[in-house]
């Protein structure tokens, strides 16, 4: 609880303080009017109106006090102030400024390979609380204890990434700071194409048109989150998480796309680094027909033709879709169980591409 009040922003503590305080002053004139006025009909009418309406804004006030200090929860977009409070809490990061616990190596001892995964909220782990319960952090943990000193696990991941920004600037920053990689692996989102796509600016914009003005919606929990409901029941194809990318996997984003992943390619190679890439599927429609069938085939054939290790978690991860993989009914990142099955499934892959070749 106490957590909660340390990330709340001073315009909500400077209002809500405003507001309980006035309610309090406001309840204490109320009865000292109804005592003076008690022989006074009419006028004491009055001053119960008012203490009913007292009341009314008291039960209203009740849920937002109780969100605000309780209430922990991400959407997909983090565009409440609930999920943003959830990054205040739960977030912290290395002196690299990456959600880790440890911070990126800058040597290895002989012997020792470095795994670096790249990738956007999925890598990140939003909605996950405890990064331990993360794909890479659970890889991290299982080869400290079954093949230690063997492997250096790092996640180098910003939500929002997308496959310009990971080839011009993150993968390049991590040679520039002589970070040893022996292992790329790209953990590739459908949405990674989303800054080739044409309509992603009309996407983005549709969000941005749902945000709220004022103290009431704009500041608080529970009525900030309210608006949001609303307004995802009332713009549906603003809040659907990337819909609109389907059809770029077999029209003009997709050679682009394919010219970064070629410029990745490159990169890695001239740094003596290998290059593997691992698809996590949208986990919302994975239970039934995947929309995203066709971005995960063009990609595994970009793989086979490049010869790029390539990993398709759809075939971990659909048979569990009923389990419920994602992080809440707002929120379609992977839940720590996805993360698990994912851990699960990569770390034998993983080996074969690590281990030596016997002699």
């Amino acid at each position: 609880m106490f957590q909660n009040l340390s990330a709340w922003s001073t315009a909500y503590a400077i209002g809500l303080g405003v507001w309980l305080l006035t309610g309090a002053i406001a309840f204490w004139g109320l009865l000292k009017l109804r005592r003076r006025w008690r022989e006074k009909p009419l006028a004491k009418k009055f001053v119960h109106a008012g203490l009913g309406l007292w009341m009314l804004l008291a039960l209203l006030t009740l849920p937002e006090i109780a969100c605000a200090l309780f209430y922990d929860q991400t959407d997909s977009f983090s565009q409440t102030n609930v999920s943003r409070r959830w990054y205040a809490l739960h977030v912290e990061t290395n002196r690299d400024h990456f959600r880790d616990d440890q911070p990126l190596p800058t040597q290895r001892q002989p012997g020792q390979q470095s795994v670096v995964f790249v990738g956007d909220s999925f890598t990140f782990g939003h909605g996950v609380k405890n990064t331990a319960d993360r794909f890479t952090n659970r890889l991290r943990s299982r080869w400290e204890r079954e093949r230690p000193d063997q492997f250096l696990v790092s996640n180098v991941s910003l939500p929002g990434l997308d496959i310009r920004m990971l080839t011009d600037e993150l993968v390049v920053d991590l040679y520039r700071e002589q970070h040893p990689v022996d292992l790329l692996v790209y953990v590739f989102v459908p949405n990674d194409i989303e800054y080739f796509d044409e309509h992603s600016a009309e996407h983005y914009n549709s969000l941005a048109a749902m945000q709220p003005h004022g103290w009431l919606f704009g500041e608080t929990y529970f009525y900030n989150l309210l608006w949001y409901r609303w307004q995802s029941l009332r713009r549906p194809e603003a809040s659907s998480y990337y819909g609109y990318l389907q059809g770029a996997y077999t029209s003009k984003p997709w050679p682009r796309f394919t010219t970064k992943l070629d410029q990745l390619r490159a990169t890695c190679d001239s740094h003596g680094t290998r290059l593997a890439i691992v698809a996590f599927p949208f986990l919302q429609d994975l239970g039934g027909e995947y929309s995203f069938a066709v971005a995960h085939e063009h990609l595994g054939k970009y793989c086979q033709e490049h010869n790029t290790p390539y990993l398709d978690l759809r075939s971990t991860l659909a048979p569990h879709a009923s389990e419920g993989l994602v992080v809440n009914r707002f929120d379609s990142h992977p839940n720590a169980r996805a993360h698990e099955l994912a851990a699960e499934a990569l770390a034998p892959w993983l080996e074969t591409l690590l281990d030596p070749p016997p002699p």
